[in-house]
């Protein structure tokens, strides 16, 4: 399967800021082709995410299942069914049969020119190396704090704090090492890091 059923999330945070948190965390373990997450009763502290490839929903489900997040812990479990669903978090459309209006196939087309070029921005990684780019930090974090969510990780050598941008660097021995520390869940706080490989 390649969409998770996420439950037992923080209900008081709306849900932009849920939405995009939710990429933030989901997105290091592949590609993220769509989200659904809402506060009506029914919803309400639930969502569900599907990746590109049924692979990375599963590194994301074993890797996050029963982690805390925004103060709780998630229960991460697949999907009864593989839901299309995108970025903005509605249900993708379903092709149109014939008889349907012109407004309709066009307001089909722009969903799916959305859908397209949000999965874009979603794929766009730089290639991996030894050094590691960690933002959306909380401005309070400390140099202390920060480097001890690496450094019992294996090949860790540093892990450089720039407060000023809530911003971090995190170098490792080998990129193989870089490569399995990016996997490893990150949240300070009521924040959730997003990592990925720094910039030559």
């Amino acid at each position: 399967m390649d969409t998770l059923y996420i439950r037992n999330l923080n209900e008081k945070l709306g849900v932009q800021k849920l939405r995009a948190e939710l990429i933030a965390i989901f997105a290091r373990f592949g590609t993220v082709s769509g989200i659904q997450a809402r506060k009506t009763l029914r919803l309400k502290g639930q969502a569900f995410i599907s990746f590109e490839l049924a692979a990375h929903a599963e590194a994301a489900r074993e890797a996050l299942n029963g982690q805390t997040f925004l103060g709780k812990p998630l229960d991460v479990q697949f999907a009864k069914n593989s839901l299309r669903v995108t970025i903005e978090g509605e249900k993708a459309a379903h092709p149109s049969s014939q008889g349907h209006t012109n407004e309709k196939h066009r307001s089909k087309r722009r969903s799916e020119s959305l859908h397209t070029s949000q999965s874009k921005r979603l794929k766009a990684t730089e290639k991996p190396n030894k050094i590691l780019f960690v933002e959306n930090l909380a401005e309070s974090i400390s140099q202390e704090v920060f480097s001890s969510a690496f450094n019992e990780l294996p090949g860790f050598v540093e892990a450089r704090l720039v407060a000023a941008r809530a911003v971090g660097f995190v170098e490792f021995l080998t990129v193989e090492d870089a490569i399995a520390a990016i996997k490893k869940p990150l949240i300070f706080g009521e924040k959730s890091a997003h990592v990925s490989f720094a910039k030559h």
